[in-house]
């Protein structure tokens, strides 16, 4: 468990203390503090510590105000369940605090102190496992570092207390029933593709699921389905079809695992015609969190299969997609690469292809634009002479032709597209966005990652790139036509703009991701202030920080959680999975909150919301007015009960700390206010303004936190 540390020096005032309650009803949580006025009720719904910052005494004079820290103490789950502590009977007459703490808190904690920690709880899970499963299928800490760390990018790269290798969907049935028994984190790898940290990975204590050796490729006798273990890889996958003259919608990269393309939606070069992946599923075999091993498909458990075509890691692991074939296996091809200062051009090109002929959905194009080069390839889902269909791009002349016209394969393609990719271990970022189709719009927003990209490239030696994906109306009636989805991808041509980013520093982890950051908000803002905006973020390209569920659009949403609520009530996948694009965070906002000192004797709040577009499900901001607020305009003024009753009653009911490693909220009430900002609205989302007491020890101070979600 994780306990909250009492600190601070004893006030040389005194006052009534009560103690009391902020707690997350968790297996690896719990916190109990003080406060210094008696609040109205016993429980609030949000985990935090209260301790007490050292008294400055009203700017030095006797008789001083307590100052009260708020900090988010992170375990487990944004989704707490709060259980309830009843205050004990205390007498309502003065006592100094140390007295307090020693009487009350302490023995509260000591109380509910565990007899074993997380850590020995998942060591003891781990060896459990080693038993059920046997040894083959259980590496135990000390893990094999070239197995924890087979994930494509280093910022990926973690040590789990034991990493599971099922063999049989069994295994993993069994794993998550241990894992159910005894509350502890895990996470789940198909291919590791993922360059955001945790979604594939986990530390210590936790326990990765490993489904490498859930590899299974099989045709069926009429050839019209292929059935995949999630552990494959895309290019094993068309490996092992192109003798049988057939294909599937999958990964364009042929690294990329089977079973994180499909639940995130799965884009392929010829999507426009037949779908995304997930469209092409037609059964799920899938692990539920209880143990279960069921099947979903059009005929069974149909709720099921809808949420999972698109739906993330959000119901179950699934242990086997049954995938349709599609009848392309040969296909035309054709790679250029064109300098850098024919971007405009290129841009040209793209668009009007995009306009007057993407319609033709046996065609595409991949543009991907460098800082050195760009690379330009124009897909045919079936032979021919050059289509006229990409007519717009024999106006341009290559730097080079790097495949000439080719008559081939999609297993001759994906071989290409394997030759083209480093294998040099790198830290790696993904990011998307969309967007209607605009040249000016494309040339614009390349301007600024061009200034931005060369910047950081000159710095600290990032690459990055700008990709525009071009998404024909088709696709999305495609998907339709195959039953639905949950994505909520809009029917008409738009386009999906993606990045790479690889650098090898993890010191320019912040200076490097914060450059795509700036680009999709000049997206944006830019796509907003030309009526082209499109608010939806495709979940294989989304990067850490993004929501892309919340993009599927409310009833979409809603759907989604309430079949996750049926299929796992405990909760297991939102809980006790260590990340991921997860149902939990659709509810919150993911805005950034700062606390800045200023003068002592001031505490305002200023209204920041940093993203609303990532606001929850209906995407509205939610503002308390200020004759609504418990303080006087944005400051809270005086130090009366009433107000820090409300004012923690405030925070407690409108924020819920995320697990992240810098996702906390923090907040200081206490002082009276002698001067404030002029009134406004206050949005729940804030920025704190705390007093710059006379610290006795910096770590008290008031501490700059960071992207905390709110409800």
């Amino acid at each position: 468990m994780t306990w909250m540390t009492l600190r601070g020096s004893p006030c040389t005032n005194t006052a009534s203390w009560y103690p009391y309650q902020f707690s997350k009803n968790s297996s690896s949580s719990l916190y109990v503090s003080c406060v210094s006025q008696p609040p109205s009720r016993n429980r609030v719904t949000v985990s935090v510590s209260v301790s007490p910052c050292p008294c400055d005494g009203g700017g030095g004079g006797g008789g001083g105000y307590s100052l009260w820290c708020v900090h988010g103490l992170i375990a487990n789950s944004p989704s707490a369940a709060v259980s309830t502590w009843t205050r004990p009977a205390l007498s309502t007459t003065s006592r100094p605090w140390s007295t307090v703490m020693n009487s009350s808190c302490r023995k509260v904690t000591e109380k509910a102190k565990p007899r074993f920690g997380r850590t020995k709880v998942t060591a003891t899970a781990c060896e459990l496992l080693k038993v059920i499963l046997g040894e083959g299928k259980v590496d135990i800490r000390p893990v094999n570092p070239a197995t924890a760390d087979e994930n494509w990018s280093q910022t990926c790269w973690q040590l789990p207390t034991c990493i599971i290798l099922p063999q049989l969907n069994k295994d993993v049935s069994l794993a998550l029933k241990i894992i159910r028994f005894f509350r502890i984190q895990f996470a789940v790898r198909s291919g590791g593709h993922s360059p955001n940290p945790g979604w594939s990975s986990i530390d210590e204590p936790g326990v990765l699921i490993d489904l490498q050796k859930l590899d299974q490729i099989s045709v069926s006798a009429d050839k019209k389905v292929a059935s995949l273990g999630p552990g494959g890889r895309w290019g094993e996958v068309y490996e092992a079809l192109d003798p049988y003259g057939l294909s599937v919608i999958g990964g364009r990269i042929p690294q990329v695992g089977v079973a994180g393309v499909i639940l995130g939606g799965g884009f392929f070069h010829f999507s426009g015609e037949y779908g995304l992946a997930a469209d092409n599923v037609k059964n799920f075999e899938v692990v539920l969190a209880d143990g279960r091993i069921v099947n979903a498909n059009a005929g069974e458990n149909t709720d099921l299969f809808w949420a999972l075509k698109g739906g993330g890691a959000n119901f179950g692991i699934v242990t086997k997609f049954d995938m349709y074939t599609i009848p392309v296996h040969d296909i035309w091809y054709q790679v250029s690469i064109y300098t850098p200062d024919q971007a405009y051009a290129c841009i040209d090109a793209f668009t009007e292809w995009q306009i007057k002929g993407s319609s033709d959905l046996k065609s595409t194009v991949a543009m991907i634009i460098g800082l050195d080069s760009i690379t330009v390839g124009l897909l045919y889902s079936k032979t021919t002479v050059p289509p006229a269909v990409f007519e717009p791009f024999n106006k341009l002349t290559p730097a080079l032709v790097a495949v000439p016209p080719t008559n081939g394969t999609i297993l001759s393609l994906t071989q290409i597209l394997a030759s083209t990719s480093s294998t040099d271990p790198m830290r790696h970022d993904y990011r998307g966005v969309s967007s209607g189709i605009d040249a000016q719009l494309y040339k614009d927003v390349y301007a600024v990652w061009k200034e931005k990209a060369t910047a950081v490239h000159a710095s600290v030696g990032a690459n990055m790139t700008f990709v525009l994906q071009p998404i024909p109306a088709g696709m999305a009636r495609a998907g339709k036509a195959k039953g639905g989805n949950p994505m909520g991808i809009p029917e008409k041509t738009h386009q999906w703009w993606t990045t790479l980013v690889d650098w090898t520093n993890p010191k320019d982890d912040e200076t490097v991701r914060s450059v795509p950051i700036a680009i999709t908000e000049t997206w944006k803002q830019q796509s907003k202030q030309r009526g082209l905006e499109i608010p939806y973020i495709f979940m294989n390209d989304a990067s850490r920080d993004q929501n892309p569920i919340a993009s599927y659009g409310k009833e979409n949403v809603q759907k989604l959680k309430a079949i996750a609520a049926k299929y796992d009530p405990t909760q297991v996948f939102q809980n006790l999975q260590h990340n991921g694009f997860l149902l939990k965070q659709t509810a919150h906002t993911f805005v950034h909150v700062r606390v800045e000192p200023v003068m002592h004797d001031r505490l305002c709040l200023r209204s920041v919301v940093d993203n609303a577009a990532a606001a929850g499900s209906d995407g509205r901001r939610r503002t308390y007015e200020t004759e609504e607020s418990p303080w006087d305009g944005p400051c809270v003024r005086g130090n009366r009960a009433s107000h820090t009753d409300q004012f923690f009653r405030l925070i407690a009911d409108s924020v819920q700390s995320r697990d992240h490693a810098n996702s906390v909220f923090a907040a200081v009430t206490g002082p009276p206010a002698s001067s404030c900002y002029s009134a406004s609205p206050v949005h729940v989302a804030l920025d704190v303004c705390a007093p710059q007491a006379k610290y006795a020890d910096e770590k008290h101070a008031p501490i700059a936190l960071h992207s905390g979600p709110l409800r």
